[in-house]
């Protein structure tokens, strides 16, 4: 992911640094909100997953896995 969006802002850096649109501020932010959520999520699922362990979770993924080809059956 790293790699793809280097690549991705190398070649737009010409649209990044004109001023107009999203500039390197709004991506470093919108990195670093990412970055902490991201933290603070996977700090909450380990603490989910010591204290109930993973039938929970591997329960909701073959639900929402059966909900999800159910509704792509529709299609």
């Amino acid at each position: 992911m790293l790699g793809a969006t280097t690549l991705e802002l190398v070649k737009n850096r010409h649209e990044l640094m004109s001023g107009q649109g999203i500039g390197l501020g709004a991506i470093a932010l919108g990195f670093a909100v990412a970055f902490v959520v991201a933290l603070l999520v996977v700090k909450w699922f380990i603490g989910v997953v010591t204290r109930y362990g993973f039938v929970p979770f591997a329960v909701y993924r073959i639900i929402a896995g059966a909900v999800a080809l159910a509704w792509l059956s529709t299609l």
